[in-house]
């Protein structure tokens, strides 16, 4: 709570995304009870809303959740309206943690938001990261992680796997120190 790190992704609902009808928003404007304008200011403190990720991240939402899937792909499981909401916060939180500064106080990976993309998730190196960045945090392991290492092994599965049936995400993939190697396009043929 003190430390803010997450991605919220605001135009992102079940079912559905606003941001693809209404564009991306960075701020929430909302009106208080005498009318006037104010910014919320959680939206404000450390939150970003990278557009393309957003877009990602939709597609993966309706992807889990629409009662029959697009022509041409399979998936294992529907997401219900809990479900969905919870992902959409636990990646929200990782790629928080991936983006944030690494001298800041949450001591984050510092990726540039421009370079975030769910074919990140594809790499092994990202989730060990991640999952020791949040023990090294709280000095243990819990359901958490567990979880968030449940929802990798979905998004890539063989047939079923979002990430499989995504291949022009890849186009997205750009070197990372410590995370994706400078040559990883070679490595994958």
């Amino acid at each position: 709570m003190k430390q803010r790190y997450a991605i919220r992704f605001p135009g992102i609902t079940y079912g559905q995304s606003d941001a693809a009808n209404d564009g991306y928003r960075v701020q929430r404007e909302q009106q208080d009870d005498g009318g006037a304008q104010f910014i919320d200011p959680d939206l404000m403190s450390g939150v970003i809303d990278p557009p393309v990720l957003a877009m990602e991240m939709a597609d993966l939402i309706r992807f889990k959740t629409a009662t029959l899937t697009a022509f041409g792909l399979q998936r294992n499981g529907v997401w219900g309206e809990e479900t969905a909401s919870q992902k959409v916060e636990h990646l929200g939180l990782m790629y928080g943690a991936l983006a944030a500064h690494p001298h800041g106080p949450a001591r984050c990976y510092g990726v540039p938001t421009q370079h975030l993309t769910f074919a990140l998730l594809v790499f092994p190196s990202v989730w060990d990261w991640y999952v020791q960045w949040r023990e090294r945090r709280r000095g243990f392991y819990t359901s958490w992680e567990v979880d968030m290492l449940r929802i990798s092994l979905a998004l890539t599965r063989r047939d079923t796997g979002w990430l499989r049936q995504q291949p022009h995400l890849a186009s997205r993939i750009r070197p990372i120190n410590g995370l994706v190697p400078i040559g990883w396009p070679a490595m994958t043929r």
